[in-house]
């Protein structure tokens, strides 16, 4: 089966049944590729989250040098906040830096990884 109990998303079943009630030709296999796309890629913003072209390709740190910010009618602005040489990688947190390291390990925990810091 496509969805199981294990799986993180078990209303994934639910939405395919509801977008083929309301006559949407997607497979289960496209809307469960889809919920993970969502699931992995988006950025919270005010009344939902979005996927960001440039954001979702920014890895995760613990120490990040950038933090998003919205701007204001769906743009995200991404901006640095220390010195970055010019051969580093940008990163952001995907979670409240500030948290404690256990706080901020349950909630990588969804994206998949753990934080080792």
């Amino acid at each position: 089966p496509l969805l199981t109990d294990a799986d993180p998303e078990p209303s994934g079943k639910a939405a395919y049944q509801i977008l083929r009630s309301a006559g949407y030709d997607v497979s289960e296999d496209e809307l469960v590729t889809l919920a993970y796309v969502l699931r992995f890629n988006s950025v919270g913003v005010p009344g939902g989250s979005g996927i960001y072209h440039t954001a979702s390709r920014f890895n995760h740190s613990c120490e990040p040098n950038t933090t998003h910010v919205h701007a204001g009618n769906g743009v995200l602005e991404l901006r640095t906040i220390a010195a970055v040489p010019s051969d580093s990688e940008l990163v952001y947190s995907y979670c409240d830096p500030s948290l404690p390291t256990l706080a901020r390990q349950h909630q990588l925990h969804q994206w998949g990884f753990h934080c080792c810091c």
